[in-house]
């Protein structure tokens, strides 16, 4: 694996987080008018941040028509927190669809052979963690400078990003281990162990009176961000000051909007946040932690130059109820800095007024 490879030269189209939604990615690409391998008219070229799949109806049909843009050469994609824990062989509440454990619900997803599932792990184990040219970098959560560092000087030619996970993971866990560190954690675990997860129940129901963990927000921290590959596909996490529910259990560290320290000149495109193209909704899909974008408007660039943009306008929350017109696939039309919905809707934003 490449921890950072060159990205396609001229306009490219950069496309959110998909989710499973095949039926918003198909309607996507018709309004950019790419044609099913990804060719395009103009010779524009397709760029993924990440997060193909959970959640959705089809995670497999997603991966599918990525995949095959990509060896047609005319699609790149970065890998994401959700591919990641399929490498991992890290079961969660809404990645089913590839594990196939009768033990869990499908949640109406489509649920992957065996063949598919061979297939969809070699893709996944191919994709870098971001991508790069002169005027533009895609990853999926964070640009961090020190974590891609650490990353290229660890590389090994006979790993793949998992086992670079795993590595680090384990230097961490030695680390926490001889700084005493780990003694709260197990007595916390031991204590509210049963009450941390609670997959598809209710969380208010399941832990009513949820605590904040001071030993597991410690633990959190140091795994998160003494961890190059969970910074770069998740993004950077510090220790929370009260816990709330989020993907199946409780956390104890909060996202940080690293990208108010980010001062370099080229522009960055991500994911993974959650964002909404509608400010004024209340019930909003993923309405938990710290609200990075509380005070962003959805035209708008984000950090110190204003030259960093997250592009998942929270598509994944479809496959809770909520309206395609609440959760949206975007694609960042680059070097335009104008985006478009997956219903044709258009929207033009303010890039690097600084």
């Amino acid at each position: 694996m490449k921890t950072v490879e060159r990205m396609f030269e001229g306009p490219l189209d950069v496309v959110g987080d998909i989710h499973g939604q095949i039926d918003a990615l198909q309607n996507l690409l018709g309004k950019l008018s790419y044609a099913p391998d990804g060719s395009h008219p103009e010779n524009r070229k397709l760029i993924f941040v990440g997060d193909l799949v959970d959640r959705g109806p089809d995670s497999v049909a997603v991966v599918e028509q990525v995949m095959n843009m990509v060896r047609a050469g005319n699609a790149q994609c970065v890998l994401g927190n959700h591919e990641l824990n399929v490498l991992r062989n890290s079961k969660k509440h809404d990645n089913n669809w590839y594990f196939n454990d009768p033990a869990k619900p499908m949640n109406g997803q489509r649920v992957a052979t065996a063949s598919e599932r061979a297939t969809i792990r070699q893709f996944f184990a191919g994709l870098p963690l971001a991508l790069e040219r002169d005027d533009l970098r895609v990853v999926h959560a964070c640009w961090h400078a020190e974590s891609i560092e650490l990353m290229q000087r660890a590389s090994n030619s006979k790993w793949d990003v998992a086992d670079h996970y795993r590595r680090f993971r384990e230097e961490t866990e030695q680390e926490l281990d001889s700084d005493g560190l780990l003694g709260s954690f197990s007595q916390e675990a031991e204590e509210f162990g049963t009450l941390i997860e609670y997959e598809n129940n209710d969380p208010i129901v399941h832990w009513p009176d949820a605590r904040l963990l001071p030993g597991h927000a410690t633990v959190h921290e140091a795994r998160q961000m003494k961890n190059p590959v969970a910074v770069m596909t998740s993004g950077e996490e510090r220790a929370a000051e009260k816990t709330y529910p989020a993907g199946g259990k409780f956390r104890f560290v909060n996202r940080v909007p690293w990208w108010n320290d980010y001062h370099d000149e080229q522009a960055i495109i991500i994911g993974h946040y959650w964002r909404l193209a509608d400010m004024s909704i209340e019930n909003k899909p993923r309405a938990t932690g710290i609200d990075l974008f509380s005070n962003a408007r959805p035209d708008q660039w984000l950090g110190a130059r204003n030259n960093v943009y997250c592009v998942d306008f929270s598509v994944g929350g479809r496959a809770s109820g909520h309206s395609h017109q609440i959760c949206r696939l975007a694609a960042v039309r680059w070097p335009e800095a104008r985006v478009t919905f997956d219903d044709g809707e258009e929207l033009e934003t303010e890039f690097g007024n600084f």
